[in-house]
């Protein structure tokens, strides 16, 4: 992780905040997929 120690705090936190907000919709995401799955697997 050499390139954090190079980016202005600023940067940093935001990245960090731009990962949470990703990866919450990742997870949200994910949920949707599964169900999804589940959904079509019961009426097949």
């Amino acid at each position: 992780m050499k390139w954090l120690d190079q980016l202005p705090m600023g940067t940093i936190y935001g990245t960090i905040k731009e990962y949470e907000i990703n990866s919450s919709a990742r997870t949200a995401m994910t949920a949707i997929l599964k169900n999804a799955l589940s959904l079509s697997e019961n009426t097949c």
